[in-house]
């Protein structure tokens, strides 16, 4: 039997290499990303070993950076004082850090290049430590508060060199100093490094007297042994941790570089599911094709189990041959992400770095045979069964039509889940959006299942006007494609996925832009709005400026910060409240808006959550370390500043270096001559965005067009595996019915005749996947976005020219499939076609 298979896959060798193409692609998503993720892993590894080593203990805040919900306090250069007098302790010092951004000479930030990697800073600022993690290059170490030393890739970006002065952002101000040397970055490549003697970035990062976090070395004792004894002299807010725990924390955030990972590997398991229907239709044809053959292997004594092990041989290479080309494409698309995104750590050619592991090579194979094995699993059952008998029949014996027992199961499948769609609907919280997921998921397995059931009057209606419009062809094709209901299904079922998941994507985020524009609409009540575009703050200077622009009659700075209230944390807004509060035209659900100098309000949410209320006291624990209780004055609707809002009073009184987040203005006159005003002012300043409200609008939208494009064109791919599908069951069609082309031929159908008939049968079945996939993902589209209503998505829109579009892309895909199937067709030698068996 292993010769047999051998030669039926030289038999049919084209065919199934069309075959093993869609699992090619669907594996090589599966092994680019994972080999992407596991080489991510290793050269953050890496990293994490040089950064921070000979570093035994480190002390810090509890829940540093927010990693679970507190707030980062500083550690007093008292603490060092104390860890110094611990026995076993080596060269203890303070680390320093926060937000620094070197300005090029054009007036911009020099930018972190590739994706930034959470829990670590993009732009950050430090004190340089001698020996440390960032060892020193060219020049000499800074000394004195106008000298700084920054990253060779910063300076070079920025345009600087050793002796030149720079300006750096800070928080809510700028400080020109002289670049007095240049130091590595750790192989932390892409973020930028502005680093400054200890007492310098005490002053500009935090405040004299503190520093981020205190680490040490061992002097000959274990980091547990070592962790304990300086554990015993700090105070209850700080924490010490070993060393081994910060270069894991510090390897799970750059591998977090990787966040695509799971992005991808999720349309890459769609391109797989997609690829299914490809191979469960290639095969079940074949066996169908070779009814005769299979029943003469019955006659001369194969068994059933030997037939069905034939078919699933063939499968199995196909999936080999598949696997082994998609992880030969999946490495060099792990490369490409690498070069694309602009994230590899380190330096060198991309293909450099790769980490082709163990587990991305069987991972491959595993997902490419066993995908393609189950696929064929029922055409290898039903070629078991072909009695021997049929090797006397001169027809291809194949199921066409829809059994009761598929009506029934696809009847309870939909049903149950348009119930659980309208119980989802329904309800609310995770619950609802829980039975939201389950009914789309149950709808979309019962259209599947009743797809050949609903082929045949579908396919009648999309076809009716054919016959009038293109003659005999077009009535023979609508015919062909509702010969065979199941194969038309099969076909269909690919593309229809495809188009569903985009018909989703386009219903969301066309409904997520039209409810972020009506938000705005409603709540942008000032006349203009200053943002950075990069950085994180507003220089001290630009407010000043834009305070004092002609026209600008009203100038209200907001601030941003991150509180414990109730050991919850919490991101706030603050400034001054009346007037922020106006600039976003809402009004309070319960209390007011005079707080006082201990008042706080906070978001309708947090408070239902916590069962807070008005006049409800909390202890507020703040990023200095200090803590107040504090009184809800009010309750609010979710207004984009937080979910608490704090008077600028107590917001200043606990920031050492308060920073302006953004700018709300209202002018005298809103017209061009203001606004060209305000350009002039903040010219100095072009990484300050000024924004008007069709302005912010389009900001807002425009982020949200790029994400839906983005997840369009990665679902592109189980539309291109689709029309291989559409293609290849072609192909197989036409060498089925070579002798009925031919006996066309026979009574006068011209060879345009025939072509234009297999033209025309592929855009039916493209278009009857297409009218399935667009109202699935109609039905899916509208049931999320009413499942999000209640997080601020409350503007249903049906894009209806994107989804026209995707229907003209079925058609297009239904001639460029039939593009050879066609042409074989047209070129058959009419007597051999009649004498083909």
């Amino acid at each position: 039997m292993l010769r047999l298979t051998l030669r039926s896959l030289a038999a049919h060798r084209l065919r199934l290499l069309l075959t093993a193409l869609s699992v090619v692609l669907g594996v090589a998503f599966v092994a680019g990303t994972l080999i992407f993720t596991d080489t991510m892993d290793g050269q953050a590894a890496d990293i994490a070993g040089r950064l921070g080593r000979g570093v035994a203990v480190e002390v810090r805040a509890k829940d540093p950076g927010g990693r679970t919900r507190g707030v980062s306090v500083p550690v007093p250069e008292a603490v060092l004082r104390d860890v110094r007098r611990v026995p076993g302790v080596r060269g203890p010092v303070g680390v320093v850090s926060g937000y620094a951004a070197l300005v090029s000479r054009d007036g911009t930030e020099v930018a972190a290049q590739g994706a930034q990697t959470p829990g670590v800073l993009a732009q950050a600022g430090g004190n340089w430590i001698p020996g440390g993690d960032y060892p020193l290059k060219t020049g000499r170490a800074p000394h004195g508060p106008g000298e700084m030393l920054v990253d060779e890739a910063t300076a070079g970006r920025g345009g600087y060199r050793t002796g030149d002065e720079a300006t750096v952002r800070l928080k809510g101000a700028s400080r020109t100093m002289r670049i007095v040397g240049l130091v590595g970055s750790g192989d932390l490549a892409g973020r930028t490094l502005a680093l400054f003697d200890t007492p310098t970035a005490q002053r500009l990062l935090l405040r004299p007297g503190d520093f981020t976090a205190v680490r040490t070395a061992s002097d000959g004792v274990s980091e547990e042994v070592l962790r304990g004894r300086v554990a015993a002299v700090l105070p209850g807010d700080l924490e010490a941790v070993t060393g081994t725990q910060v270069r894991n924390e510090l390897r799970n955030d750059l591998a977090a570089l990787s966040y695509v990972g799971g992005l991808l590997m999720a349309f890459a398991l769609i391109a797989v599911f997609v690829g299914a229907f490809v191979i469960f239709n290639t095969f079940s044809m074949l066996v169908a094709q070779r009814t005769k053959e299979l029943a003469l292997l019955r006659a001369i004594g194969a068994s059933r189990g030997q037939v069905s092990r034939a078919v699933v041989g063939e499968a199995f290479a196909v999936g080999v041959v598949g696997s082994t080309l998609g992880l030969v494409a999946g490495t060099g698309m792990a490369a490409l992400l690498q070069v694309i995104l602009d994230e590899g750590p380190t330096s060198g050619p991309a293909f450099s770095g790769l980490a082709v592991s163990g587990t991305a090579v069987a991972a491959s194979y595993a997902v490419g045979t066993v995908a393609t094995v189950a696929a064929a699993y029922v055409p290898a059952r039903r070629a078991a069964r072909i009695p021997p008998i049929a090797a006397l029949r001169d027809d291809v014996a194949s199921p066409q039509g829809a059994s009761k027992r598929r009506v029934v199961t696809g009847t309870v499948l939909a049903g149950g889940g348009g119930l659980a769609l309208l119980a989802g609907l329904a309800g609310s919280g995770l619950t609802a959006q829980a039975l939201v997921g389950l009914g789309a998921m149950l709808v979309f397995l019962g259209v599947t299942v009743l797809s050949p059931v609903l082929s045949g009057p579908v396919i009648e209606l999309l076809g009716r006007g054919l016959p009038r419009w293109c003659g005999t062809p077009g009535l023979l094709a609508r015919r062909n494609a509702q010969r065979s209901p199941r194969r038309t299904a099969a076909t269909a079922g690919a593309l229809m996925v495809g188009l569903a998941l985009v018909g989703t994507v386009n219903v969301l985020g066309a409904s997520m832009k039209a409810s972020v524009g009506s938000q705005i609409d409603a709540s942008f009540a000032d006349d203009y709005l200053v943002l950075p575009v990069r950085g994180n703050s507003v220089d001290a200077d630009a407010v000043t400026r834009v305070a004092s622009t002609p026209g600008i009659a009203r100038t209200t700075p907001s601030y941003t910060g991150d509180v414990e209230l109730d050991g919850t944390r919490v991101e706030y807004g603050a400034g001054n409240l009346p007037t922020l509060m106006a600039s976003v035209a809402h009004r309070m659900v319960d209390g007011g808006l005079d707080t006082g100098t201990d008042g706080v309000l906070v978001e309708d949410d947090l408070a239902s959550a916590h069962h807070w209320k008005v006049g409800t006291v909390l202890t507020a624990r703040f990023p200095d370390g200090g803590r107040q209780e504090v009184r809800v004055a009010g309750i609010y609707p979710l207004v984009g500043f937080g979910n608490a809002m704090l008077p600028e009073s107590l917001y200043k009184a606990h920031t050492p270096l308060p920073a302006v987040h953004a700018l709300n203005l209202k002018a005298t006159t809103a017209d061009a001559a203001t606004l060209t005003a305000l350009r002039r002012s903040l010219a100095a300043y072009p990484d300050l965005g000024i924004y008007d409200r069709s302005a912010w609008k389009r900001e807002k939208v425009q982020s949200l067009d790029q994400m839906t494009g983005q997840i369009t064109l990665l679902l592109a791919l189980s539309i291109v595996i689709a029309a291989i599908g559409v293609a290849n069951t072609l192909a197989l069609s036409v060498f089925e019915r070579t002798r009925e082309i031919g006996l066309l031929r026979a009574v006068g159908a011209d060879r345009g005749q025939v072509r234009r008939m297999i033209r025309l049968e592929a855009i039916l079945i493209a278009l009857f996947g297409a009218v399935l996939g667009l109202l699935i993902g109609l039905g899916f589209g509208i049931a999320l976005q009413h499942a999000m209503a209640g997080l601020g998505f409350d503007v249903l829109v049906v894009p209806a020219v994107p989804l026209a579009l995707c229907a003209v892309l079925a058609g297009v895909i239904g001639v460029a499939a039939a593009v050879w199937p066609a042409r074989r067709a047209g070129r058959m030698d009419v007597l051999t076609a009649i004498a083909h068996e």
